[in-house]
């Protein structure tokens, strides 16, 4: 063998060598890149994907005896302001921006007037199926229901209906189906569903493409955040109490995000409650692919074991994408802290769900005990450069067995940077 040919042998071996490596970090990058929905809770298969290509259709609703506004947008209005990507006030931007890329929203808008008039379809329940299969129904030839089902489980991913009028009883919501299981087109059944009830004009749409997201949210697995019942019915008060699953607001928290599988399980930093010395935390604002820190109550092995507990999650939110409307963030940005209380509980729809959301019978219908979501230093804004958070604030404190939040964390946080790209915490032991 000459010189040249062994030259170009042990090429080729250290070439595969090379290539070999970089296939095995690359491998161990796409591992260490997953994203949050391998650990968030299972809220239950009947949800929306949140996650991927979703098609949704919306149908404009009305009845021979009650109409929308002769003002009222044109059904290819309307589709434009929810589903054009280009246009940032629309519902389908809004998703996207959201979920960081990862939920990309689709959908076509119909009208139809109803057989029978408005009184027919109510009912003691404030059960909309009969009126939902109708809908449904008329469109079977039209439209093939099977382009609505993203994940193939056999579900309309979702649809909405909204709804002429100003009657209470079509009060906005997402419905799930329950009383009509044998129901399907195209061999799809009905899962879960949005009743919006908001008039579809132009200076209405942006309460429009709020409430489409608020219970686009529980589509996907969402709790409401609000109190229930209460004419102080927000969860969260001030600039930095602003949810979307709250008063219909802002953006999602990084709260939500996380549980929708939104974040980056590396752009999750966590702290160690009992950790000696300093830790110090860097973060990117929350509009930027998303990022927070959390501080466990109890550290564990298991991140997914982790967000179903109890802990404090800090988020860095700038005046900017979808928070840019937002009154009350400073210019570089502040920080807000959410106490979380995420336990779940196996439902009696063969799901999780939250253990203290409003409607958990575990649920202190009070709104006084533990709670999914609070805010640190309520109604109070957001937390700037060079403040420090200890004991002395108002919900900075672990729940006691009687769901006060009375137990110290023992911990100090300074907000050492904020220059409007990126936040400096750092977490000291008292």
């Amino acid at each position: 063998m000459t010189k040249e040919k062994r030259i170009s042998i042990r090429g080729i071996v250290w070439l595969i060598i090379i290539v070999t490596c970089i296939i095995g970090l690359l491998g161990q990058a796409i591992k260490e890149g997953g994203y949050t929905e391998d650990i968030a809770p299972k809220l239950g298969s009947y949800y929306c994907q949140s996650h991927g290509k979703v098609n949704m259709p919306v149908f404009m609703v009305e009845f021979p005896d009650l109409k929308f506004d002769p003002d009222h947008l044109t059904k290819e209005e309307v589709e434009k302001k929810l589903f054009d990507k280009e246009d940032s006030k629309s519902f389908a931007y809004f998703e996207e921006r959201s979920s960081y890329g990862r939920l990309s929203l689709s959908g076509k808008v119909y009208g139809y007037t109803t057989k029978h008039p408005e009184t027919w379809y109510k009912n003691d329940e404030k059960n909309f199926e009969d009126l939902a299969m109708e809908v449904l129904s008329a469109f079977d030839k039209e439209i093939d229901y099977t382009k609505y089902d993203a994940d193939k489980d056999g579900m309309i991913d979702a649809f909405t209906l909204n709804i002429a009028g100003s009657d209470d009883y079509w009060y906005g919501c997402q419905a799930t189906w329950w009383s009509n299981p044998d129901f399907c087109v195209d061999g799809e059944k009905p899962s879960v569903y949005i009743l919006n009830d908001a008039a579809p004009l132009e200076w209405n749409m942006t309460y429009y493409v709020q409430e489409m997201a608020h219970e686009f949210g529980h589509c996907m697995g969402l709790p409401d955040l609000y109190k229930y019942d209460v004419d102080d019915y927000e969860a969260m008060k001030g600039s930095a109490g602003t949810e979307l699953m709250d008063e219909m607001t802002g953006d999602y928290s990084q709260f939500s995000k996380l549980i929708l599988g939104w974040l980056k399980e590396s752009n999750v930093l966590i702290c160690d409650p009992a950790g000696k010395g300093i830790q110090k935390f860097v973060i990117k604002p929350s509009n930027d692919k998303g990022n927070c820190i959390i501080i466990p109550r109890k550290l564990k092995a298991d991140l997914s074991d982790m967000v179903t507990d109890e802990y404090f999650l800090i988020q860095y939110d700038i005046p900017d994408g979808l928070m840019k409307d937002v009154n009350g963030i400073p210019k570089d940005g502040g920080i807000r802290i959410f106490h979380i209380e995420a336990s779940v509980y196996n439902d009696e729809y063969g799901g999780q769900s939250f253990t203290y959301n409003g409607f958990s019978p575990h649920y202190d219908k009070n709104h006084k005990g533990k709670r999914i979501i609070r805010l640190v230093n309520d109604g109070e804004g957001y937390f700037n450069l060079n403040s420090v958070i200890n004991d002395e604030i108002p919900g900075f404190a672990w729940y006691n067995k009687k769901g006060k939040e009375k137990e110290k964390t023992g911990l100090v946080l300074e907000v050492k940077e904020l220059d409007g790209n990126r936040a400096e915490i750092v977490v000291t032991g008292m």
